[in-house]
């Protein structure tokens, strides 16, 4: 059941009040949370609730008390460090919801916050549960000017809200952090505060400071199969931390950032990287998850230095570490500090990317025993799915009736898979996911003349992924009634899939590292979906 309350602040003039609308078995202190942040209240504060006691909430509370209670009862954050005195009922807040004593439309409460008091009023009870609660349905003309003058006061210089709407659309937007599901970040807590003092470590030596972004540090540490590839950010002044690409997929995204000359394809290179990152930034930059993991561990960094990490999965947006993230940046972090301490006096001793050879540390076996060497690294930008054309199976005899069928049209297109410029939510993770697209797109126009999902389960098996591909090439020629005179493709898997079928339709079929067009319509579809309502 949802509960309507208008909660009013006494005493003062015009009203200040706002409607809210919250489930009746939310706690108190959930209530508590909410009007918190309704009210724009900072830190935590001595508060305490005072509720009626009548016979309609005896029945909620049997069980939970025996006895006859007072006429009203106090609920507070915590009964051991209450130190008022009292000649009421008091009771915690987290072990009591709403409706336990609001039951009846015109049931009313108070609520001190500080030295704030105010009225809450069950407005009405909604027997319907659908919708994400809480919600702020209207604030007075009087919140409104009391929210704008604590923003003045606060900034002088600080945009002001428009109107009374708007604020309730920013409280509602608030207000969806409630019904997020938030990873727990605290369930490996002793991990963490170990990966934070490392990274504490790492951002007081600052060896940003001798080492240039563009020197490479790998490492091939013990227990983990993949070389990371370290990358030290902050010579430039702008954004301090370390970047870590993993294995062969994470050295391809190296090689290709390094080496593109379109800067409109740098999204989509993000979006296929593996590995991990660290960056130093603000409070405000920091996830509510990342809050309750720094409260929940009692850190507290200074502004500008707060760790961020994040995991970077081919087709996943960035998200929080896994438990052997954690501990793997946790040895990484380790290792780069050690590096970096041991060169600081001779920091051209760590090759940079467009040397021969790279910097590398191993350890001999499983011990301890470090080995600082030079490789020469493998300067390959893609990882192939296949090393020949792909056999056509079936479709060779239809392909013959089809070059008969579709005379020749003047055209050139582009034709690649890209991941979809916007994440979207997966049901069985919690970190969202960029879906594949299959793409056509005219050269000379940049318009789009195919466009497909890739199904996720045609993308793990290699043979059900190349037959997608070329039945959407076919479609589209089926539409025209005609045959491009040439395709450019941007990858030699594309090529192994796409130039048997090519060969017999009499299309040329050239690869390129340069598609403009596919490019371009990316990012067409990027701000179109960013201002989606």
């Amino acid at each position: 059941m949802i509960y309507q309350l208008k909660i009013t602040m006494k005493q003062v003039h015009p009203p200040i009040w706002a409607r809210l609308q919250v489930t009746s078995d939310s706690t108190f202190e959930d209530l508590n949370d909410y009007l918190q942040d309704v009210f724009d209240y900072e830190e935590d504060q001595p508060h305490i609730f005072e509720m009626p006691e009548n016979p309609d909430n005896q029945r909620g509370l049997a069980g939970e008390i025996q006895r006859f209670l007072p006429i009203t009862v106090q609920i507070v954050s915590s009964i051991d460090s209450w130190d008022t005195a009292t000649d009421k009922e008091l009771l915690e807040e987290e072990d009591f919801i709403l409706e336990n004593f609001l039951c009846n439309s015109g049931d009313k409460g108070t609520y001190q916050f500080g030295s704030d008091v105010y009225e809450i009023l069950l407005e009405k009870r909604i027997h319907s549960d659908q919708g994400n609660f809480p919600k702020c349905v209207k604030i007075s003309q009087g919140f409104f000017n009391y929210l704008n003058e604590k923003i003045r006061k606060d900034d002088r210089e600080a945009v002001l809200f428009a109107d009374p709407s708007e604020v309730v659309d920013e409280m509602n937007d608030l207000f969806e952090l409630y019904n997020e599901e938030l990873f727990d970040l605290t369930e490996n807590a002793d991990d963490w505060r170990i990966l934070i003092d490392f990274a504490s470590r790492y951002r007081e030596l600052a060896p940003w400071k001798w080492l240039d972004s563009d020197q490479v540090i790998a490492l091939d540490l013990p227990g983990y199969t993949d070389r990371a590839y370290c990358f030290i950010l902050g010579a430039d002044n702008m954004l301090f931390g370390l970047a870590v690409y993993l294995g062969k997929t994470g050295l391809a995204r190296v090689n290709e950032t390094y080496e593109t000359i379109n800067e409109e394809e740098m999204p989509e290179i993000y979006r296929r990287n593996r590995g991990l990152n660290l960056s130093f930034t603000g409070q405000e930059d920091m996830s509510p998850e990342e809050w309750l993991l720094f409260e929940e561990l009692g850190l507290y960094p200074d502004e500008g230095e707060w760790p961020m990490f994040r995991s970077f999965t081919p087709g996943m947006a960035p998200c929080f570490l896994k438990q052997n993230e954690i501990r793997q940046m946790s040895a990484i972090l380790e290792q780069i500090t050690d590096v970096a301490v041991q060169t600081k006096k001779s920091p051209r001793s760590i090759p940079h990317y467009q040397d021969e050879q790279w910097f590398l540390r191993s350890f001999h076996d499983t011990s301890e025993t470090k080995l600082d060497t030079l490789f020469t690294p493998d300067r390959e930008t893609e990882i192939r799915k296949y090393s020949t054309d792909v056999p056509l199976g079936d479709l060779g005899f239809s392909l013959k009736q089809l070059k008969k069928s579709s005379p020749v049209l003047n055209v050139w297109a582009e034709v690649g898979v890209r991941y979809a410029p916007v994440p979207v939510k997966s049901e069985n993770d919690p970190c969202p996911y960029y879906p594949k697209i299959y793409l056509m797109v005219d050269h000379q126009n940049g318009q789009i003349m195919k466009f497909a999902l890739v199904p996720p389960e045609k993308e793990i098996d290699k043979e059900a992924y190349a037959r997608f591909i070329r039945l959407s090439f076919l479609e589209l020629i089926q539409e025209l009634g005609r045959r491009p005179s040439g395709i450019l493709i941007d990858s030699s898997d594309m090529r192994h899939i796409l130039q048997p079928v090519c060969k017999i339709l009499g299309i040329f079929c050239n690869e390129s590292t340069n598609l403009r067009g596919l490019s371009a319509m990316l990012l067409a579809m990027e701000d179109e979906m960013g201002n989606l309502p």
